[in-house]
């Protein structure tokens, strides 16, 4: 909605495309989520954290449960929820950043990283099923420092390739 109403400036044929479907691919990816999240014959406690949880990582979803009251209904998990494959990796670390190719270089960049690789089902099983039953999501969040310190800007960068359709 920013690119379209919330700028001062038109926005271009890109803008239109690149945010509505980057948009769609969020949102898709964000359900998914939120569905590993979600358990519907827990209780208690347990069914709480989830019901959070699941909240936080999908909001509309979240408010969608609350007033169907699905929230607290006990009934069977449906099968999409759970994928055919699940696999995650996150490495934590620091890197520095120098165009001289000496880590003493007093230009160099210091940067903290958290890179994260999920893949979420499989590309040949799940190939007759719905949109996005299998996907890659990969993503580096790290902060830029320099003399404003060492969290002024986060940077985040994300790739995805999920399957729309295939035979």
């Amino acid at each position: 909605m920013w690119e379209e109403f919330g700028e001062v400036w038109a926005p271009a044929p890109n803008d239109f495309f690149n945010t509505s479907l980057g948009g769609i691919t969020l949102g898709e990816i964000l359900f998914r989520f939120s569905s590993l999240t979600l358990d519907n014959q827990a209780s208690g406690t347990n069914r709480v954290v989830r019901e959070v949880g699941a909240t936080l990582i999908n909001p509309v979803r979240g408010f969608n449960r609350l007033v169907r009251g699905e929230m607290s209904e006990i009934s069977a998990n449906p099968p999409d929820w759970r994928p055919t494959r699940l696999q995650a990796a996150m490495d934590v670390g620091y890197r520095r950043f120098s165009s001289s190719g000496d880590v003493t270089d007093p230009d160099a960049l210091d940067q903290t990283f958290i890179r994260f690789n999920v893949v979420y089902g499989d590309q040949m099983t799940d190939l007759n099923k719905a949109p996005f039953s299998a996907f890659q999501l990969q993503g580096t969040l790290a902060t830029r420092s320099d003399t404003r310190g060492a969290i002024a800007d986060l940077v985040v960068a994300w790739r995805t390739r999920g399957q729309v359709a295939g035979r």
